[in-house]
């Protein structure tokens, strides 16, 4: 009784806590990768780069952050993994794949990453030690190419998907894949975990080109969501895990929907192929890659109403394959007052801490 008392009065602290603070921040940092082989950090507000990470010698595959948004991981076509610190630049290399790293995901606590080739030769996901660059474990079972990645919101499972028409999930402790989903009739490109780790949603590509939500602990898909015109390329769970956002590369496409009911609440036809979509930690806009004639461009729109808010333009002639919305910044009284109510939290309760407050903050819209 005394330990529940306790854990109402945290979550109650937290919530309260991280909802003032996402009330009076702004969501206003992006970061943004792709063929010119840097990794772009964006101040939106002033709509310029704040930063430019060097390091890859090929173009950067993919993007995450760690849950605190200390850590950020890239992989990158050169076969190399970096682990970024985002406030000084400072960077660690992993390496270990045979071919160009298409796909990675960080642990909530920064302290794992996983990856993949992305490449038929590699059907291989790996597990490794961010701070050793250690590989912790090799999760076989693909019977083809790796084409997504995703941690679980508390680290201990993973979602992968693949050209062989397969979501699988893998236990991070063990190595072992726990659960098989089938439902797509054709490749699948994208997946991702939502916020609490009882549903993925993944993405197929031509002519399956659906957006499919599924229970974890069933394997059973909860809906077929469709609108796209051609194939999937990314797919992303909002904050509150009641909206998904899909985008389709060739069908130059970005669709909103409503995870209860499967209706589409914003539907936007871009001018170019859309590569990466993402939420920002309020959910109350969405950020994705756009490729025109003789740029590339990250695109963010409102949630609400769809609106254009802005537009940042990237180097010349280069398409952007990476995005990711930067967790929000604190200062450090608040980030202080923050790492103290997690720290009271046990096991999954700190995460569950996090998660709730972001809920509470995107019911609010």
């Amino acid at each position: 009784m005394i330990l529940l008392k306790k854990t109402v009065k945290y979550f109650f602290l937290f919530s309260i806590f991280v909802f003032n603070l996402f009330k009076t921040t702004s969501c206003m940092q992006i970061v943004s990768g792709g063929a010119d082989k840097v990794i772009r950090v964006w101040d939106v507000q002033k709509g310029k780069e704040s930063a430019i990470l060097r390091g890859h010698g090929k173009a950067v595959c993919s993007l995450s952050f760690s849950l605190n948004g200390k850590v950020l991981a890239s992989g990158s076509a050169d076969g190399r993994i970096r682990i970024w610190d985002i406030e000084t630049g400072e960077t660690k290399i992993i390496k270990g794949h045979r071919d160009g790293v298409g796909f990675v995901s960080l642990s909530p606590c920064g302290r794992m990453v996983a990856s993949a080739c992305g490449r038929s030769l590699d059907k291989t996901l790996i597990i490794w030690d961010v701070r050793s660059g250690r590989k912790l474990k090799n999760l076989t079972g693909h019977t083809k190419q790796i084409t997504g990645v995703s941690f679980g919101p508390f680290g201990k499972k993973i979602a992968s998907s693949s050209y062989d028409k397969t979501i699988r999930i893998w236990d991070v402790a063990s190595g072992k894949c726990e659960k098989v989903l089938k439902g797509h009739t054709d490749w699948v490109t994208a997946v991702s975990f939502g916020p609490f780790g009882k549903k993925v949603v993944s993405g197929g590509v031509h002519p399956d080109h659906t957006v499919r939500v599924w229970d974890v602990a069933s394997e059973k898909c909860e809906s077929v969501l469709t609108g796209h015109s051609l194939g999937v390329s990314s797919v992303a769970f909002s904050p509150s895990g009641k909206k998904i956002v899909s985008s389709s590369f060739f069908g130059c496409s970005v669709i909103m929907w409503d995870v209860k009911d499967g209706e589409k609440c914003l539907v936007s036809s871009e001018e170019g192929p859309v590569s990466q979509v993402s939420f920002s930690p309020c959910g109350r806009e969405i950020a994705f890659g756009l490729q025109k004639s003789t740029c590339g461009e990250v695109v963010i729109r409102d949630t609400r109403t769809g609106k254009l808010l802005q537009t940042l333009k990237a180097a010349y002639g280069f398409e952007i394959n990476a995005l990711v919305f930067g967790p929000v910044k604190v200062n450090k009284e608040k980030e202080a007052r923050l790492e103290f109510l997690m720290k009271q939290g046990r096991g999954k309760i700190k995460e569950l801490f996090y998660s709730a407050a972001l809920q509470s903050n995107d019911s609010k819209k």
